[in-house]
């Protein structure tokens, strides 16, 4: 779930692909990984940006580190757009800091 100081909102369900990228360049993991993601979600605007459908699919890419405790620090480029299931689609593009927490 997100939302905005706007009172928009997006629900959103989808699938990510993690991978560690030092398996992925050298053979030798490290701590440094990459999570690709895809979903599909339900916006409301509120009294923020119209977007143009109610549906909207967000596409983003993180690269995160993890810690020692198994925590990771990420940033991640994001894109929402209803992908012109209608006349209207701006879009909007997001980026973000994140600190993350396992539960396993």
């Amino acid at each position: 779930i997100q939302l905005t100081s706007d009172s928009a909102s997006y629900i959103i369900g989808g699938v990510y692909l993690e991978d560690n990228l030092g398996t992925l360049f050298s053979g030798k993991k490290s701590n440094i990984l990459l999570t690709p993601s895809f979903g599909i979600g339900v916006y409301e605007d509120g009294n923020g940006k119209q977007l143009g459908s109610n549906i909207e699919f967000r596409s983003s890419f993180e690269i995160s580190y993890q810690l020692e405790s198994k925590n990771r620090i990420g940033l991640s480029v994001g894109h929402i757009s209803n992908a012109n299931i209608t006349d209207k689609n701006p879009g909007v593009e997001m980026l973000s800091l994140s600190y993350q927490i396992p539960f396993n």
